[in-house]
C-alpha cells in the first residue's frame, strides 16, 4: 500500500509505517491473552513520524488498522482510549474524550490521527483500541501494554527544606532540655515526703533521697512518695518520655535524605508513642495532672506528625531530583497534611501549657523550686565518692542492688544540671520547643501549597485521594460514627476502605465508608482512612477527633500509714487504711497487693512483716466503668533493721521555711528521730553543733529534750530563753521561736488531706530546702 503526498517522501515514511505496523503491532498484540492480532495501532508525532516519548506540549497521534464494521455502518471504526500502564480498567480514559477513528484506507486503515492533545500528562501509557461492542472486552479489541511515555517537564518551582531543617535544630536542643528538667523533677519529688525522708534520714536524708531518685529514674522502679505527687509525678514523666521522642524527631528532619521511592505514601504511625502509654488519661480530679496529660497529648500529635513528615519529606525530595511531577504532587499533599498536623498539635500543647502556668502562678508555686547549686552540691559529692556506710545501707533498705544504686548515681553524675529546678522552666522548655519550629512549618506548608498548584494540571493522579469527613465530639465509651470519601480519575475504579483509629498505624479496625468507632480514652485522638483501588493504588487521610472523659476516675484522698516507707520489725503487724471518693458516685473497689500478689479487699488492709526485705504494699481503687482508670498508692515498708539511728545520737537541723529553726536530739533512738515533726524552734541539745545564739527572750535557749518513747515520739519541748545553746556554734538561721507544727504528712509535702486548689504542686517546697543539705560528714571531716 502507497500513498503520496507531494512527492515521494510521504509516500516512502508511510511504507514503513505499513512494515512496522504489520511486523510491531502484531508481535506486541500477540503477547496479550484473548486480543485480535488484525487490529494494530502505533504512537506518531502527528507528522507522519513514529514517536515514543512525548513532552506536555505535544499532541499523541496514532497510525494502525481497525476491523470491525459496526452495524448500520459502512467503514470499520473503533474507539480508542489512552489508560494507565498496567490499569485494570481497560476503559479508563485520561485524555479527556473518547476518540472514534475510522479505517479510511485499505483494509481499515488509518494515518497519524490524533487522540490526545495537550496539555500531556507525565506518565507511561497504553492505548486500548475497543471494537463494537463498546465498553466491552472482546476477542476483538486490543491493549498495547506499553505504548508511549510523557516526560515530566523541568519544574520551576521545589521545596526548600534548609529553614525546616535549621528550625529543628533548635527544637533538638529545647527537647534535650525538656528531658534534663523531667529527670531532675522527677528525683527530686522523690524527696517531696519529708516525714519520711528528713526525719527518718536524719542530715543525710537529701543525698540518699536524691540516689534514691536517681535509681528509681534509672531502673524504671516505683519510687517511694506520696499519692498526689506520685500522680503529678506521672504527668511529669509522660512529658518527658514523649519530649525524647520530640527529639529523635526533630533529628530526623535535621538529616533525612532525599527518597527516591517517591510514589509510595506515609501514613501516620503513633506506635512509638502507644509504647510508652498513650493515649493518656489524668489519675486524678486536679488541675495540675489534667494539664499535664492534656498537653502531652498534644505533644504526642506533634510526635506522629513528625514521625510522618520526615519520610514524606525525603521522599519529596526524591520527586524534586527525579523531576516527577505526579511524586512531587502527592508528597506535597503529605508533607502540607503532616505538617499541618504538627502545627495543630503544637498550637494546642502551648495552649494547654500556658493554662497550667497561669494555675500555678495563680498559686504562687510556679516558678518555686529549688536553687541549683544546692542539688550541684549534693551531685558532686555523689560523684566524688558515691554513697558509703550508712548512706548506702539506706538506700539497699529499698531492696536495690549495687548495680542499681551505680546506675542511679551515674545517672545523675552524667547528666548536665539545669539552671532553674521549678516547673515553670520546664514549661518554658516545651513551649519554646514548639515555638521555635512553627515559623518553618508555616513556610513549609506555603511552599507546598505552591508546588500542589503547580503540579497538579500536569499529572493524571492514577490513584485515588482519601478524605475523612469531620466527626462530633465524642465521649470514652460512647460509640460514636466516622465516615470516609475518595475521589478518583477512573469513575468504575473499586475502591474499598481501611481504619486504624488505635494509632497503631495498622488499617485493621474497621472496613468500609463509614464505621462505628469507641474511644477508649480522651482526646484529641487521631483516626487514619486507607483508600485502595483495583490496582491496589493507596492513598491515607487522617482527622483529629475530639473525645471528652465519659466516666471520672477515683481518687485516693488518704492513705494510713502516712509515711511513704515505713519500718517494720520482723512479725511486726500493720495497719493500713485508706479513703478514696469518686466524682460521678460510682462503688469503689478496694484490692491490696503485696508485691504485686492480691492479698486482700476493702478499705482495711493489715500486714505482717514476714521478714527483713522490702515489701511494695500497694492498694488499687476501681471504680465500675472499664474505660475509667483506677487510682493507685504505693507504700514500701522495710526492715527496722535499716532504720537511722539506732542508739547514736544524731543531729537534725529542719528549716521549716518560715526561718523558724527546728533543732531535735535524736539521741533517743528511733523515738527522737522521729519526734522531730514536733520539734522545739530554739536552740540544739546537748552535743547539737547548730545551738544558736539567743539575742532575746524568744530566741535561743539550753535545747530540748529528746522525744519520749512510742511509735512517734512527741516533741522536744521549748528551749528557754536567753544565752546560747549549749550546743556550741552558733546558728546563723534561728531568728525565731515560732514553734513549726508537726506530726502529719501534710505539712511536709504530701497533698492527701488537702484541697486540689492548695496542694503543692509536685514536690514540698517547705521541706527541699533542708532535703537538699550538704554531706555534713564530709564537711565537718574536713572541717
Amino acid at each position: 500500500m502507497t500513498i503520496v503526498f507531494e512527492g515521494g517522501r510521504v509516500g516512502m515514511r508511510m511504507r514503513l509505517i505499513s512494515g512496522v505496523v504489520s511486523v510491531g503491532v502484531v508481535l506486541g498484540a500477540a503477547a496479550q491473552p484473548g486480543v485480535a492480532a488484525a487490529a494494530q495501532v502505533v504512537t506518531t508525532d502527528c507528522n507522519f513520524d513514529f514517536k515514543e516519548t512525548f513532552n506536555k506540549g505535544d499532541a499523541v497521534c496514532v497510525t494502525g488498522d481497525v476491523d470491525i464494521v459496526p452495524p448500520g455502518k459502512i467503514l470499520p471504526e473503533a474507539r480508542f482510549h489512552v489508560i494507565p500502564v498496567d490499569h485494570p480498567n481497560p476503559f479508563a480514559d485520561v485524555s479527556g474524550g473518547v476518540n472514534l477513528i475510522q479505517g479510511t484506507g485499505f483494509g481499515g486503515a488509518f494515518y497519524d490521527q490524533f487522540i490526545w492533545l495537550p496539555e500531556l500528562k507525565a506518565g507511561k501509557w497504553e492505548i486500548v483500541l475497543d471494537h463494537h461492542p463498546y465498553g466491552t472486552w472482546t476477542g476483538t479489541d486490543l491493549r498495547t501494554g506499553h505504548a508511549f511515555t510523557v516526560s515530566d517537564a523541568p519544574t520551576v518551582f521545589s521545596v526548600d527544606p534548609a529553614a525546616i531543617k535549621a528550625a529543628a535544630a533548635i527544637g533538638v536542643e529545647q527537647a534535650k532540655a525538656m528531658k534534663r528538667l523531667v529527670l531532675y523533677l522527677t528525683v527530686l519529688d522523690t524527696l517531696s515526703t519529708a516525714a519520711d525522708w528528713t526525719l527518718a534520714f536524719g542530715p543525710i536524708g537529701g543525698l540518699v533521697g536524691l540516689a534514691v531518685g536517681g535509681v528509681c529514674y534509672a531502673t524504671g522502679t516505683d519510687c517511694p512518695t506520696s499519692y498526689n505527687s506520685a500522680v503529678i509525678t506521672i504527668g511529669t514523666k509522660i512529658i518527658g518520655g514523649h519530649a525524647e521522642s520530640l527529639q529523635d524527631h526533630y533529628q530526623g528532619i535535621v538529616d533525612d535524605p532525599p527518597d527516591p521511592n517517591f510514589g509510595v505514601v506515609v501514613a501516620l504511625n503513633f506506635g512509638e508513642s502507644i509504647g510508652k502509654g498513650a493515649p493518656h488519661t489524668a489519675l486524678a480530679g486536679q488541675e495540675i495532672p489534667t494539664r499535664q496529660t492534656a498537653a502531652a497529648a498534644a505533644m504526642i500529635i506533634q510526635v506522629g506528625a513528625y514521625e510522618a513528615l520526615v519520610p514524606s519529606l525525603e521522599k519529596l525530595q526524591g520527586a524534586q531530583i527525579a523531576k516527577s511531577n505526579l511524586g512531587m504532587l502527592i508528597q506535597a499533599e503529605k508533607v502540607k497534611s503532616y505538617a499541618q498536623l504538627a502545627i495543630s498539635g503544637g498550637d494546642r500543647m502551648v495552649a494547654e501549657l500556658t493554662a497550667l502556668e497561669a494555675f500555678l502562678n495563680s498559686k504562687g508555686t510556679l516558678n518555686s523550686g529549688i536553687a541549683a547549686a544546692e542539688v550541684q552540691a549534693n551531685i558532686d559529692a555523689l560523684a566524688e565518692g558515691g554513697l558509703v556506710g550508712e548512706e548506702r545501707d539506706q538506700v539497699y533498705s529499698f531492696g536495690y542492688t549495687d548495680a542499681q544504686i551505680d546506675a542511679g548515681i551515674a545517672l545523675l553524675t552524667a547528666t548536665p544540671l539545669p539552671p532553674t529546678l521549678h516547673y515553670g522552666a520546664l514549661i518554658d522548655e516545651a513551649r519554646a520547643s514548639f515555638v521555635a519550629v512553627k515559623p518553618a512549618l508555616l513556610d513549609l506548608v506555603a511552599q507546598t501549597d505552591k508546588m500542589i498548584a503547580e503540579n497538579t494540571p500536569l499529572v493524571v493522579r492514577v490513584a485515588p485521594k482519601a478524605s475523612v469527613a469531620a466527626a462530633a465530639p465524642g465521649a470514652v465509651g460512647q460509640a460514636m460514627s466516622l465516615s470516609a470519601d475518595a475521589t478518583h480519575f477512573d469513575a468504575g475504579a473499586v475502591l474499598t476502605y481501611r481504619w486504624d483509629t488505635d494509632m497503631d498505624g495498622v488499617f485493621d479496625d474497621g472496613l468500609g465508608k463509614s464505621i462505628m468507632f469507641t474511644p477508649g480514652a480522651p482526646g484529641p485522638l487521631v483516626v487514619s482512612v486507607e483508600v485502595k483501588d483495583n490496582a491496589d493504588r493507596r492513598d491515607v487521610a487522617h482527622r483529629v477527633i475530639e473525645v471528652e472523659v465519659g466516666n471520672h476516675p477515683p481518687e485516693i484522698t488518704a492513705l494510713s500509714p502516712v509515711e511513704v516507707s515505713p519500718f517494720a520489725a520482723l512479725n511486726e503487724a500493720m495497719s493500713f487504711t485508706v479513703e478514696a471518693v469518686d466524682p460521678d458516685g460510682d462503688p469503689l473497689i478496694f484490692t491490696w497487693r503485696v508485691d504485686g500478689v492480691v492479698q486482700g479487699q476493702g478499705a482495711d488492709f493489715a500486714f505482717t512483716m514476714p521478714d527483713e526485705a522490702p515489701h511494695k504494699v500497694l492498694v488499687t481503687v476501681a471504680d465500675d466503668d472499664p474505660y475509667s482508670p483506677d487510682a493507685s498508692a504505693l507504700r514500701i515498708v522495710r526492715a527496722s533493721k535499716w532504720e537511722p539511728g539506732g542508739g547514736v545520737g544524731t543531729d537534725t537541723d529542719t528549716d521549716t521555711g518560715t526561718d523558724s529553726d527546728t533543732d531535735t536530739d535524736t539521741s533517743g533512738g528511733t523515738d527522737g528521730a522521729t519526734s522531730a515533726s514536733g520539734g522545739e524552734t530554739s536552740g540544739g541539745a546537748s552535743g547539737d553543733t547548730d545551738g544558736s545564739s539567743g539575742s532575746s527572750g524568744t530566741d535561743g535557749g539550753s535545747g530540748g529534750t529528746a522525744g519520749s518513747g512510742g511509735s512517734t515520739g512527741s516533741g522536744g519541748s521549748a528551749g528557754s530563753a536567753g544565752s546560747a545553746g549549749t550546743g556550741g556554734a552558733t546558728d546563723s538561721e534561728a531568728t525565731s521561736a515560732t514553734d513549726s507544727a508537726g506530726g502529719d504528712n501534710d505539712a511536709a509535702g504530701c497533698a492527701c488531706a488537702q484541697s486540689p486548689d492548695t496542694e503543692a504542686p509536685w514536690f514540698g517546697l517547705g521541706a527541699l530546702g533542708l532535703l537538699l543539705l550538704r554531706r555534713r560528714g564530709r564537711a565537718r571531716g574536713s572541717a
